[in-house]
C-alpha cells in the first residue's frame, strides 16, 4: 500500500500563477488525511455534472443502441410487462432487464413513456457520478487522498467515460457495478492476511455487486472479476485467495438476486431468452462479428489514444509505475484487473470502443500513482522515452479532436459557426493544459487540464453536436409530424430508413420496410397513415402505390446523414389522398 504523499510536493514552478492552483489542490486532497473530507465529494460531484450535463437535454435520441434501450423501456412502461422486454414487435433478449427497470425509475417522475430522452439517460449520468466518487474513495483508502482525487478526475475527464455518461444504455451502470465488485474484492482478499476475513461486509458487497452486474449484462462482470481473481491469486501464489470472498455465503446471495428473474424469464419465454442471450448474442460475439462490429487485434489499443484522452498524456507514467512496482500487491491487483480483460476483448472478434471501459478505473489509479512518483519513474533514459511516446500520442489526439468539428461541418454541409470555433478554442486550452501536465507531471496540473475539458465538453455536447441537423433526421421529421392533427395516432411507415430512433420518435407500431412494403402498409392505413420514403426507395414505392391505386401529396422533405451507415439520405414525407391528417 502506497504511503500518503502530497502531490503538491512534486516539482512545480514557484510562479505565483500556480499558487491558487496548488491551494485548490490541497483543499481537494488534503495532505496526510486518512479520508477525503465531505467537501471533496461535493466538489467532485459538481465537476462530474459540469463535465457531463452539457448535451444531456439538447442531443436527440441517437442510433442505434440508445434508441433501442429507450424505446424498449418506453414499451415496457406502456405494456406493464416488466419481464418480457420488447422493441417494436420483436423480443429484446440480448441482455437481462435491470437497465430497463432503472430507466423506468428515472422516467417515472417525468411522464414515464412520455418523458424526453434525457430522462432515460439519468441512470448513465448518475452511475458516472457514483463511479467517480467511489473511485476517489477507493484510491484514498488504498493509497492517498491525492491518488484518489487524481484517479477520480482522470476517469471523469476521459472521452469514452464521458460519452457513455451521455447515452441511455447499459455501459455506465455496468462500470459502476464492476468498480464496486473489484474494490470490494481487493478489500476482501487484502484483509490483514486472514484466510477468511471476520468482517463479512466487503465479501457481501462483492457478491451484491456481482448480482447487480449479472442483472445488467449477464456474465460480463463474472468474466472481468473472475479473470482478475484468477491472475492475482496465481501471481501471488495464493490459491486460497478466493476463500476470502466467502463463497459459501456469497453464492446463495448471488442466486437470491439472479435466480428469481432468471427462472421467471425462462418460464415465460420457454427458454428462448437463454437461447438468444447466451447462444446468439454472447456466442455470436465470441464466434464471429456480431452486427458486423468487427475489428482486428489491436483495435482497442489503437483507439486508446482517444478513449482515454486526455489522460493519454501521462498514461506512460501509469505503465512505468506498473512495471517498476510490479512486486507490490496493489499494483499486481491493478495489472490483474487490466491485462486479462483487455486481452480478452482484443481477442474476441466482435469489437466496439466501449468494451474496455471496465478497466478504466484501474488505469486511472495506475496513472494517479505514476503522477505521485513521476520524478523517480523518469530517472532512467528509457523511461523518459516512454513518457515522450505518451506525449506524442496526446498530440495526435489533440490533432484529431481539433479537426473533428470542422470535418463534421464540412461533410454534413452545415455552416462553420461560433460553436465550432469555441470547440477549437477548448481543444487548444486542453493542449496547453496537457503539455503542462506532461512537462511537469503532478496532481495540481490536472486542474488546468480539467478547465480545458470543461470548455471542450460544453462546446461539443451542448453547441456543436446538437447543431448538426443532418444527424437528427428522425427528430426533425417528428417535429413536422407534431404539426399534423385529425388523428389520435399517426401510423408511420418508413422506406429505406429503418433506424431505431424512428420507433422512439414515431411510436412502437412504426413500420420499417422497403418502398414496396411501405406502400402496402399505407394502403391499409390511408386515413391516418404517413409514408417517409428515402430517395433510393422512391421508385419502388411509387410503383407499388400505383398498383394499389394510391396517390400521395408531399408534406415536405428532409435531407440528412445516416451516421450509422455513413451515407447521405433524402427523405420525403408523403400523405395519401383522402387522409384525415391536416395542419
Amino acid at each position: 500500500m502506497a504511503a500518503p504523499e502530497a502531490y503538491s510536493r512534486s516539482a512545480l514552478s514557484r510562479a505565483s500563477l500556480w499558487q491558487p492552483i496548488k491551494r485548490t489542490w490541497a483543499w481537494l486532497a488534503p495532505y496526510g488525511a486518512k479520508a477525503l473530507p465531505l467537501r471533496t465529494y461535493f466538489a467532485l460531484a459538481l465537476i462530474v455534472f459540469t463535465l457531463h450535463l452539457p448535451g444531456e437535454f439538447s442531443i436527440p435520441a441517437t442510433d442505434r443502441d440508445e434508441s433501442r434501450y429507450a424505446e424498449a423501456t418506453k414499451q415496457m412502461l406502456l405494456s406493464g410487462d416488466f419481464l418480457d422486454i420488447r422493441f417494436g414487435d420483436q423480443p429484446r433478449y440480448v441482455q437481462p432487464a435491470a437497465i430497463y427497470w432503472l430507466q423506468a425509475l428515472t422516467t417515472a417522475p417525468f411522464g414515464g413513456p412520455r418523458a424526453g430522452i434525457w430522462a432515460y439517460r439519468l441512470p448513465s449520468i448518475l452511475s458516472a457520478l457514483a463511479s467517480v466518487l467511489l473511485l476517489a474513495w477507493f484510491g484514498t483508502r488504498i493509497a492517498s487522498p491525492a491518488a484518489g482525487v487524481a484517479a477520480g478526475l482522470l476517469l471523469a475527464m476521459s472521452l469514452l467515460f464521458t460519452a457513455e455518461a451521455h447515452i441511455a444504455k447499459i455501459d455506465a451502470t455496468l462500470l459502476l457495478s464492476i468498480l464496486a465488485a473489484q474494490a470490494s474484492l481487493y478489500l476482501s482478499i487484502e484483509s490483514k492476511g486472514e484466510t477468511r476475513p471476520r468482517f463479512v461486509g466487503w465479501p457481501l458487497v462483492f457478491w451484491l455487486a456481482l448480482g447487480a452486474g449479472v442483472l445488467l449484462k449477464g456474465p460480463i462482470i463474472l468474466a472481468v472479476c473472475g479473470l482478475t481473481l484468477l491472475v492475482y491469486a496465481w501471481w501471488n501464489r495464493e490459491p486460497g485467495a478466493a476463500l476470502r470472498v466467502r463463497p459459501l455465503l456469497g453464492l446463495p446471495v448471488l442466486a437470491l438476486l439472479v435466480l428469481p428473474w432468471l427462472v421467471a424469464i425462462t418460464l415465460k419465454t420457454h427458454g428462448e431468452f437463454l437461447n438468444v442471450a447466451i447462444g446468439q448474442s454472447i456466442g455470436g460475439k465470441l464466434a464471429g462479428t456480431s452486427d458486423r462490429h468487427a475489428g482486428p487485434p489491436g483495435y482497442h489499443t489503437i483507439l486508446f489514444i482517444l478513449t482515454f484522452f486526455p489522460a493519454i498524456a501521462v498514461a506512460g507514467l501509469g505503465g512505468l509505475h506498473a512495471w517498476m512496482h510490479r512486486g507490490e500487491r496493489l499494483v499486481r491487483f491493478l495489472i490483474a484487473w487490466i491485462l486479462p480483460t483487455w486481452l480478452m476483448f482484443e481477442i474476441v472478434p466482435t469489437k466496439l470502443p466501449h468494451y474496455v471501459l471496465p478497466v478504466f478505473p484501474a488505469l486511472a489509479l495506475l496513472v494517479a500513482l505514476g503522477l505521485k512518483d513521476s520524478a523517480a519513474l523518469l530517472r532512467p533514459v528509457w523511461a523518459r522515452w516512454v513518457h515522450r511516446g505518451a506525449g506524442l500520442l496526446f498530440l495526435i489526439g489533440i490533432a484529431v479532436l481539433f479537426a473533428l468539428p470542422f470535418v463534421a461541418a464540412q461533410n454534413l454541409g452545415t455552416p462553420i459557426g461560433v460553436p465550432t470555433f469555441v470547440a477549437a478554442a477548448g481543444i487548444l486550452a486542453v493542449a496547453l493544459g496537457g503539455i503542462s501536465l506532461w512537462v511537469r507531471p503532478s496532481g495540481e496540473r490536472l486542474l488546468p487540464l480539467l478547465a480545458g475539458m470543461f470548455l471542450v465538453y460544453f462546446s461539443m455536447f451542448e453547441l456543436v453536436i446538437p447543431s448538426l441537423d443532418p444527424l437528427w433526421a428522425s427528430a426533425r421529421i417528428a417535429r413536422r409530424l407534431d404539426a399534423l392533427s385529425g388523428c389520435e395516432r399517426i401510423e408511420v411507415a418508413t422506406a429505406g430508413f429503418a433506424e431505431p430512433s424512428n420507433l422512439f420518435h414515431f411510436g412502437p407500431e412504426t413500420f420499417l420496410g422497403t418502398g414496396a412494403t411501405a406502400a402496402g402498409y399505407i394502403a391499409g392505413h390511408t386515413s391516418c397513415g404517413v409514408a417517409i420514403v428515402e430517395s433510393s426507395q422512391r421508385q419502388s414505392f411509387d410503383a407499388a402505390a400505383a398498383a394499389k391505386g394510391l396517390t400521395f401529396s408531399s408534406f415536405g422533405t428532409v435531407a440528412g446523414f445516416n451516421y450509422v451507415k455513413g451515407r447521405r439520405i433524402h427523405l420525403e414525407i408523403l400523405l395519401p389522398a383522402g387522409s384525415s391528417l391536416h395542419t
